[in-house]
């Protein structure tokens, strides 16, 4: 707890109730003992502090994950030495599934958010098929960019059948093949009780993933830095519901422009990374 907060904390104190103080130094140097009030209120001024810290750390949303720059360097280069994108394969089912033998990321969320186009954006070519009309991907497809990882693009929810494509992506998480899962989020739209059922069901199989807030190059900053809040609010209230709470940023993204494609490209290396150091273990 820092003087700040002891300041600011008393002044508060002060100023809701006189009888509710903060612990006052005394002639012989001792203290008070804290009163279950006072507790209270050194809880509530840490969960307010972290929250300004939070709000502080969006003043550029796109830098919404902190990232040192040395990773960020050494996930580009390795990014750069890849071969060539390449598609693999479509996958109706999992019994479809090419065998695996690199790390892999999957990529899910609405129909018509852009899952295809920012897995074109990285992967350097366009091989993800992309269109106006919602619902366009109909299986898992999966691309390569050997030697780092696999990027699987699943079918979009809440278009058509949407049962039977969230079904197809439980089945593929279930799995556990994948390094770590992006939960796709329109910028402008937000958490969606779609989305919450899927990030519901990502918490059941405890499976690693991360909010993306994709197209947020088309909403004002002001507005984005609230989506943000709002999203990782909804991440938290899920996971303390399944026993797991966890504190985890969310990432705004724009295709269109590469706004956070840098953060993003650092972890999903240092996902890969840690998945191929794991099985190297286990061998």
């Amino acid at each position: 707890l820092q003087t700040s907060d002891l300041l600011f904390w008393r002044c508060s104190c002060e100023q809701s109730s006189p009888d509710v103080l903060p612990p006052t130094r005394l002639s012989n140097s001792s203290w008070y003992p804290p009163t279950l009030d006072i507790v209270k209120g050194i809880t509530s001024r840490i969960m307010v502090s972290k929250l300004t810290q939070r709000v502080l750390q969006l003043a550029d949303p796109f830098k919404s994950v902190a990232l040192a720059k040395r990773e960020v360097s050494a996930a580009l280069q390795a990014w750069r030495r890849t071969e060539p994108a390449a598609f693999i394969r479509s996958c109706p089912s999992v019994d479809n599934l090419h065998p695996k033998s690199l790390p892999e990321i999957l990529f899910m969320g609405p129909s018509n958010v852009g899952k295809s186009s920012l897995v074109n954006a990285l992967l350097g070519r366009k091989l993800a098929i992309t269109s106006q009309r919602a619902g366009r991907t109909r299986m898992l497809n999966v691309f390569s960019l050997a030697p780092v990882v696999t990027l699987i693009d699943a079918p979009g929810y809440g278009f058509g059948s949407k049962e039977k494509f969230m079904e197809l992506i439980g089945n593929y998480v279930e799995l556990g093949r994948c390094s770590a899962v992006f939960l796709l989020v329109d910028a402008k739209h937000g958490i969606k009780e779609a989305d919450e059922y899927a990030m519901q069901l990502l918490a059941s199989t405890n499976a690693p993933y991360q909010v993306l807030l994709t197209k947020a190059d088309r909403i004002k900053p002001a507005e984005l830095r609230k989506q943000i809040l709002a999203a990782e609010e909804a991440v938290e209230q899920v996971a303390m519901e399944h026993g797991a709470p966890r504190e985890q940023h969310v990432l705004p993204v724009s295709s269109r422009h590469g706004s956070g494609l840098d953060a993003l490209k650092t972890i999903i290396f240092q996902a890969a990374t840690a998945t191929s150091s794991q099985d190297k273990t286990e061998v």
